[in-house]
């Protein structure tokens, strides 16, 4: 048993060895001490220390020089009041020092406001418990921050970074301010950790931007701000509210991968070549409203919350919702697309509006499912259109699509072909439509379409183009139907487009009018016979015999093709009904004749 203890203890011994050895003894170092370095033109160069006091660069006595901030947001009509507010003075002190500060403890506030720092500044993986203030600070060449965790507010606005400013892996507290900051070639902030309050705004970055897997708080603000070539904000997460609005991005805007969590503000932004937002969810609002597009912007695979608003939005070449989700409401209205925009397999909630858009050659709606309302009215498509399998209602080429609520098309210009083969629709309208040529399979249209008089006409005209001949006849057919239901007409009207209805189905089916002759024969044949309405001559011998049913066959038919058949003739009181029977008769075969002209020599 005594040996078994003694193994354990020493097992234990081994196993927290590292962790004793790793432990960090952290030197107190006094924040007068290092102002002196600072004050004598000394490097600091400090590691594994606790720095006690406030480290605050106004109490000692440094060369100074203008502040071009400060001349300059005067001339651009800021008051000596509202520039004291924001911080910025007259003079910069200048530091002269190399600053060097790792893996330390700042107990309180550092002020290095309204500075300029001819040398490197290179903090990392400290800890700033309270306040650090940088406002108005020029910074030479390089500034790096790299790991530092700021636990109370961090100031860097109106500053001026060199060619590189570095902020990866850094922790922001409640509120972290850069606004009206300039950063230089390159601004890094991968994977930085932003608290409640990050502002951004009207700063102004250089070639490269990078804030790739960074996490930002309750509210995040780059408002009216400048990126240079590359801003890469992918795999981000951003809080209640972003607020990019007013924005201006270079050749490259990557937001791949980021995360929504409430509201995304891009209203009025302008990017440059690329815009990538693909595989994104937003939050319930995603605002990019009056936004302008360059060559490509791409949303695929991007999921939306209740509002999307891309309003009176300017796209490029290029612009892809491949496999996008909608929410209640996605607003394209007076929006402007380029050559190509795909929203193949998307998926929209309620409402989709498309009202007074401008598509370019090809736009693609394949596999889409809209919900309950899909308006496209007033809207202008390129040369090809394509809307296959696609799904308008709750459920928009149109190859086994389903619209299963409203889809508004009316006043659309389909410059070129349009493509809405084998598609079911629930109810929707193409009044005042104009096409080169529509692929739609009829039965699809035939019980959801909203009537209109001249739609229909243009449809039948377009199945006879593509020679579907019996989807021009159906449409044809039900146009009639729908006429009399939907259009005052008078009862001479009514009647006689009755009467084309089941005795031709308005001239497409001869066969129909040759079951009427059937018909009409017969009955008056049955007419004759029970009513014994026929009798022979005078002069045959037997002039006063019945009729057989055989005999009444024969003089109807006789009557029905208006020749005279003198074995029997009618009664007295039954004279008219030939006569009757010899007008339908003639009528029927005229219509027949002029029937299977119109199928035998119709293209």
């Amino acid at each position: 048993m005594k040996l078994i203890f003694c193994a354990f203890t020493l097992v234990i011994l081994i196993c927290s060895f590292p962790i004793v050895s790793g432990a960090v003894e952290y030197k107190e170092v006094k924040a007068e001490d290092i102002l002196k370095q600072i004050e004598n033109r000394d490097d600091v160069c400090l590691e594994n220390c606790r720095i006690i006091g406030e480290l605050n660069l106004s109490k000692i006595e440094l060369e100074t020089v203008p502040n071009p901030k400060y001349h300059e947001l005067s001339e651009y009509g800021f008051s000596e009041k509202e520039l004291d507010y924001y911080g910025v003075n007259k003079d910069l002190k200048v530091v002269e020092s190399h600053i060097e500060i790792k893996n330390s403890i700042f107990e309180n506030d550092l002020d290095f406001s309204n500075s300029l720092f001819k040398k490197f500044l290179i903090i990392v993986e400290v800890n700033f418990s309270s306040s650090a203030n940088f406002s108005c600070v020029y910074f030479g060449d390089s500034a790096t921050f790299d790991h530092v965790i700021f636990g109370g507010s961090a100031y860097f606005d109106h500053s001026t970074f060199g060619d590189r400013a570095l902020f990866s892996g850094s922790t922001f507290g409640d509120s972290a301010n850069f606004g009206y900051s300039t950063f230089g070639d390159s601004a890094t902030f991968n994977r930085v950790i932003f608290g409640d309050s990050t502002s951004f705004d009207h700063s102004y970055f250089g070639d490269s931007a990078n804030f790739f897997g960074s996490t930002f708080g309750d509210f995040f603000c780059f408002q009216c701000s400048t990126f240079g070539d590359s801003a890469n904000f992918s795999s981000s997460t951003f809080g209640d509210r972003a607020l990019f609005s007013g924005s201006t991005f270079g050749d490259h805007a990557y937001f791949w991968n980021s995360t929504f969590i409430d509201s995304a503000g891009f209203l009025d932004s302008k990017f440059g070549h690329s815009a990538d937002f693909g595989d994104s969810t937003f939050g319930d609002s995603a605002n990019f409203g009056n936004s302008i597009f360059g060559h490509s912007a791409d949303f695929g695979d991007s999921t939306f919350g209740d509002f999307a608003n891309f309003g009176d939005s300017t796209f490029g070449d290029f612009a892809n919702f491949f496999l996008s989700i909608f929410g209640d409401l996605a607003d394209f209205r007076n929006s402007t697309f380029g050559d190509s925009t795909s929203f193949r397999g998307s998926t929209f909630g309620d409402s989709a509006t498309f009202w007074n858009t401008t598509f370019g050659d090809s736009a693609y709606f394949e596999y889409s499912t809209f919900g309950n309302s899909a308006t496209f009215l007033d809207s202008t498509f390129g040369n090809n259109a394509y809307f296959e399998c696609s799904n308008f209602g709750s459920t928009a080429s149109f190859n086994g699509a389903n619209f299963s609520n409203i889809s508004n098309f009316e006043r659309v210009n389909f410059a070129g072909t349009v493509d809405f083969s084998d598609a079911i629709f629930k109810k929707v309208s193409l009044s005042d439509s104009d096409y080169r040529e529509l692929d739609v399979n009829w039965f699809s249209l035939k019980d959801s379409l909203v009537y209109d008089g001249p739609t229909y006409v243009k449809l039948i005209r377009n199945f006879r183009n593509l020679a579907q001949l019996d989807y021009a006849d159906d449409a044809l057919y039900q146009y009639h139907v729908e006429r009399r239901k939907n259009e005052d007409l008078n009862v001479s009207t009514i009647f006689f487009d009755i009467f084309m209805q089941y005795t031709c189905e308005y001239g497409t089916r001869p066969e129909l009018t040759i079951i009427w002759w059937i018909r009409v024969v017969l009955i008056f044949t049955f007419f004759y016979y029970l009513m014994n309405a026929i009798s022979k001559p005078a002069d045959y011998l037997d002039g006063h015999q019945k009729a057989s049913l055989t005999d009444a066959l024969f003089f109807s038919m006789s009557a029905f093709l208006t020749m005279s058949y003198k074995e029997w003739i009618p009664k007295e009181r039954y004279r008219l009904f030939p006569l009757i029977e010899g007008f339908l008769g003639w009528l029927l075969l005229t219509i027949f004749v002029v029937t299977l002209t119109n199928v035998t020599f119709r293209p």
